[in-house]
């Protein structure tokens, strides 16, 4: 990776602008990072970006100053945790950066049985990024496939005479804080229980640690 940055006015309010621009095998980033034990990471990043901007705008919050342009590129990415031991893995995803918002071109991905492709734009990155501000989007999704029972978890109970005994069959998907995403999504076979529905689609939301379903409609 050719990555090269120019510092200016360091006293005041530091200027920087600056580019990236190469290939990085993800499988090396424990090189320069510390990974959780069990955390498993491969993939090819490709970016050709450049950037410019101030330190007194960061320190006020206004991301929409920081200038971006480019592109970015993710392929054969496997991410794999103590959590989530399956792995979430992604074909393809293309990015493009530009002063408003990242745009998701679009991304091929799986986790667990589903097929998920994906495409839309993503606000506030910077901001969520740098100080973990809330990051907001849409989203145009679609799935061949889901099993809710894998994602949300399933339990079972069993009594006795002196005890009753709950245990959880799967963890249940955790979902981030501090974003707040509009998903139209479509699904073709959805799995919820012991039932299965055919041809979903609908509006998601996500925010504030919850997802809520809206105009849901199904065969």
């Amino acid at each position: 990776v050719d990555f090269n940055v120019l510092l200016q006015n360091p006293a005041s309010r530091l200027d920087f602008s600056g580019s990236a621009k190469g290939k990085f095998n993800l499988a090396n980033a424990a090189q320069f990072t510390s990974l959780e034990p069990g955390t498993k990471l491969s993939g090819v990043l490709s970016a050709n970006i450049n950037f410019t901007g101030n330190k007194t705008d960061i320190d006020k919050a206004a991301y929409d100053k920081i200038k971006l342009s480019g592109n970015l590129d993710l392929s054969n990415l496997l991410y794999a945790s103590k959590n989530y031991p399956d792995g979430v893995s992604i074909s393809t995803a293309t990015f493009t950066f530009n002063p408003k918002n990242i745009t998701l071109n679009s991304l091929k991905a799986k986790y667990l049985q589903s097929n998920i492709t994906a495409s839309g734009a993503i606000d506030n990155a910077i901001g969520y990024a740098l100080k973990d501000e809330p990051v907001a989007g849409t989203l145009q999704v679609h799935a061949d496939k889901l099993n809710l029972n894998d994602f949300m978890g399933t339990t079972s109970t069993t009594d006795t005479a002196d005890t009753k005994t709950t245990s959880s069959a799967s963890a249940p998907f955790a979902v981030p804080k501090n974003v707040a995403f509009t998903l139209t999504a479509g699904v073709d076979e959805l799995s919820y229980d012991k039932t299965t529905y055919q041809n979903l689609k609908g509006t998601v939301a996500i925010k504030d640690e919850t997802v809520a379903l809206k105009d849901l409609q199904m065969d």
